[in-house]
């Protein structure tokens, strides 16, 4: 067959089968990362709204959103409760003090990490980049001040309100030491006279004691330490559950990274491709 010869059907479709003839080897992070365009975040943001879309989605949604509102409500609340009773708690100045300062750390938290997100969404990061990122170290600086003035502020709250109940306690049962005294000097004087069979004494003069003003003991309001006791409860529970859930995720990458590192890779991979036929669909 010459070279100038016009191609026949045959050999067309020939040329056409090994052009399309697909790659049977088995894609790698490199070429996942090399052919994708878009950012992590551009994946992410078609990911969570394609899976808000969902039933399941929007009422995982709802919930998210209530969740976060009333969490909201209670550092507003704690920031407003502890700004009015500054310098009136006198068991524990601190109390108050650490009530406005942790809702204050909370709402700048939140602040700086809608700014990080905002400035990794217009910068982006490469797929499958598992490096460590601003909003990471983020987390785990503000996670760590958050759990050291936790555990001052719950020891000072559950301190102090023990202490009021104590007082509470003690006042209650003043009136029923009185009347004990008043009953046992009634039954006195209705007592018959007694003469003395002992000889009499020289006086004894008693040297006159100056009267010491009493103070009266360190109070604070029931009020402001039982909204303290219930938060400081709440965020507890919450600081475990997260503290549980960095420990199994530490422990999971250990696992992985030191034990069986394909498995990382794998998940990588399955990650990727999840994501990529979300935003194709």
């Amino acid at each position: 067959m010459d070279g100038d010869e016009e191609p026949t059907e045959m050999t067309a479709m020939t040329v056409d089968s090994r052009a399309s003839t697909p790659d049977c080897r088995e894609p790698s992070v490199a070429d996942l990362a090399a052919d994708d365009t878009r950012t992590s975040w551009d994946h992410s943001s078609a990911f969570v709204k394609r899976f808000v879309k969902t039933p399941k989605g929007m009422g995982i949604a709802a919930v998210v959103v209530i969740v976060v509102l009333i969490f909201i409500v209670l550092i507003l609340a704690k920031i407003v409760t502890g700004s009015m009773h500054i310098g009136s708690c006198d068991l524990d100045p601190f109390v108050p003090i650490y009530m406005a300062s942790s809702g204050a750390l909370f709402l700048v938290f939140l602040a700086a990490l809608l700014l990080v997100c905002l400035k990794c969404r217009h910068q982006g990061e490469d797929e499958g980049d598992d490096r460590v990122s601003p909003l990471h170290l983020l987390v785990l600086f503000y996670f760590f001040i958050h759990i050291v003035l936790q555990l001052a502020g719950s020891v000072c709250v559950i301190r102090a309100r023990n202490d009021l109940q104590e007082q509470l306690g003690a006042d209650l049962s003043t009136p029923a030491l009185e009347s004990t005294v008043m009953a046992q000097r009634t039954v006195k004087l209705d007592a018959p006279e007694v003469t003395p069979t002992y000889p009499l004494l020289e006086p004894v003069y008693v040297q006159p004691v100056k009267a010491r003003p009493v103070q009266p003991p360190p109070t604070c309001s029931s009020d402001l330490l039982d909204f303290a006791f219930a938060t400081v409860i709440v965020e507890l529970v919450i600081s475990g559950l997260f503290f549980i859930f960095i420990v199994a995720s530490l422990l999971e990458l250990a696992y992985i990274v030191y034990y069986e590192p394909s498995i990382g890779i794998k998940k990588t991979m399955a990650k990727a491709n999840t994501r990529n036929s979300f935003v194709a669909a």
